[in-house]
């Protein structure tokens, strides 16, 4: 590997580190402060765009690397791979509502913070998710990596917006659709409310006959 390379090689990376600090800040602040349960839904939104991306790029491929050649030759160990990282992302998801950030990150919070009282088995089950999603996740990287190196990143990230959004959609619509519909019933209510504003100058402008001030 060149210099140049190499430096890319590790601005990427540092990218990449950022993207994820950002990913664990946001998904422990939904669960904190809007106690956001969805963490299946947040994984789907990442599958979606990689599908509209990638599977379609794919889907118009002419030859041997077109989406249904793939799909014919090794479609089951997509399947199988796509499942790893589809659970890998919900244990570490949801282990931000069970445990702390740090503990998502380091596994050493009683270490880094003196530990936390009250937390009791929910912040060990927390911990066991992220040990077991980490577990996942080395199993999909180190298959990512071969894949990408002896095949096609296109062709992997493809796979993994096609099998990623099929099986997270159906794991979403089972598990957290009454979750879902709390929280867009709650969104159109309040924006039902602040259509009455709408209606009362509406009101006022015909039966108080209101006139605006000119500044």
């Amino acid at each position: 590997m060149s210099p140049r390379e190499l430096l890319v090689s590790l601005a990427l990376g540092q990218v990449l580190a950022l993207l994820i600090c950002a990913i664990s800040l946001i998904s422990k602040y939904l669960a904190d402060d809007f106690h956001a349960n969805t963490p299946l839904f947040q994984s789907f939104l990442n599958y979606i765009l990689l599908f509209l991306v990638y599977t379609t790029t794919l889907a118009v491929r002419q030859g041997e690397g077109n989406l249904l050649a793939i799909l014919k030759q090794r479609w089951w160990k997509y399947m199988i791979l796509g499942l790893i990282e589809i659970e890998a992302n919900y244990m570490v998801l949801k282990a931000y509502q069970c445990t702390s950030l740090s503990s998502v990150q380091l596994l050493d919070s009683d270490l880094l913070l003196g530990g936390q009282q009250g937390l009791g088995e929910q912040k060990l089950f927390g911990d066991l998710l992220v040990l077991g999603g980490a577990t996942l996740y080395g199993i999909s990287n180190v298959s990512e990596e071969f894949i990408v190196r002896n095949l096609s990143r296109v062709e992997f990230l493809g796979m993994m917006g096609l099998f990623g959004s099929f099986f997270s959609g159906i794991q979403l619509a089972i598990m957290e659709h009454k979750e879902l519909l709390k929280r867009t019933s709650a969104a159109f209510v309040n924006l039902s409310l602040f259509t009455a504003d709408l209606y009362s100058l509406f009101c006022g402008l015909l039966l108080f006959h209101y006139k605006g001030e000119r500044s």
